[in-house]
């Protein structure tokens, strides 16, 4: 595939603070679905306002684990026709030939575009863009992250729809509507043993006891009521679940109870109560150590903290 005004390729990896753990001990030989071992993953895409209107700008990122040296990045951009998929959408424009793929900004009205060879990306909607009766549309966001995006291999992974461990694949829909955005719920603080870090704080934990047992740490996240809209005008007392799942690179976390519940309260203008999600994380192992949180709402917004 050949991409217009080709750029040097970002080998950036997603910021986050790290946890300094003082730990004894081996790690586990089955590690839960949570933690995260020596493959690369795409934990989750991001796009703001996960919303849009018609010729808005939409800023993409992305959290992405990827042990050793950063990824290369590419973002494509699809506006799909009446017959395509999320999963089809970018491969069909492909086919199986060689294709020039535009720049998003030099051709906004592409249907097939790149918006970025960076970790980040910004992607103008098209005004034009068509829409349904109801004044509703889609953009399909496919991110490839790899050593090395344009590798033979690598081409062929997302051409094909066959991604592999060092070139993977993820998809995003980007909603397109006139009548405004709904609000992204946001992640406030991440709290470790009762203490609240910020996002870029490096904590340091105790080594556990002299026995060689392993260290359980208290995890909770909190959500910023102020940000849940979803519950505006609802009854008192009902209730919207966001999803929530936590990740480390080492040490075990609590099987995911999958959501954190918001309820209204009996002032429809007052923002609603959200629990505080928790978790335990045990850890056997001494080193650095990094847990991710992320929230989604159901409806493409998401949300982190690290």
């Amino acid at each position: 595939m050949t991409l217009q005004a080709l750029e040097p390729a970002a080998r950036r990896a997603v910021l986050g603070a790290m946890l300094l753990v003082q730990a004894v001990g081996c790690v586990p030989d089955l590690p839960p679905a949570s933690r995260l071992d020596d493959s690369p993953q795409v934990l989750a895409l991001r796009a703001e306002p996960s919303t849009a209107a018609p010729g808005q700008e939409v800023r993409l990122d992305s959290l992405v684990y990827w042990p050793g040296a950063g990824p290369e990045y590419l973002w494509l951009v699809c506006v799909p026709g009446v017959t395509d998929t999320i999963d089809s959408c970018v491969s069909r424009r492909l086919g199986g030939g060689d294709l020039l793929v535009p720049r998003c900004q030099d051709e906004p009205t592409a249907s097939l575009c790149y918006a970025s060879r960076d970790a980040t990306a910004v992607y103008r909607v098209p005004a034009s863009i068509p829409t349904d009766d109801e004044g509703a549309a889609l953009v399909y966001v496919e991110l490839v992250v790899a050593d090395d995006v344009d590798s033979e291999q690598c081409v062929r992974a997302y051409r094909d729809e066959a991604p592999s461990e060092r070139c993977l694949v993820a998809l995003k829909r980007v909603h397109v509507t006139a009548s405004g955005a709904p609000s992204t719920p946001a992640l406030l603080q991440l709290q470790v043993d009762g203490t609240w870090a910020d996002a870029s704080q490096v904590m340091s934990l105790p080594s556990p006891g002299g026995d060689g047992e392993p260290l359980e740490v208290s995890l909770a996240a909190a959500v910023d009521p102020q940000s849940v809209d979803l519950l505006l005008g609802a009854a008192e007392g009902e209730t919207a679940a966001l999803g929530l799942a936590w990740y480390s690179d080492c040490g075990e976390l609590e099987p995911d109870t999958g959501s954190v519940t918001c309820t209204a309260g009996p002032d429809p203008g007052e923002p609603p109560a959200c629990e505080v999600a928790e978790t335990t994380w045990t850890l056997e192992t001494s080193g650095d150590c990094v847990v991710y949180v992320v929230l989604r709402d159901g409806r493409g917004g998401v949300d982190w903290l690290s």
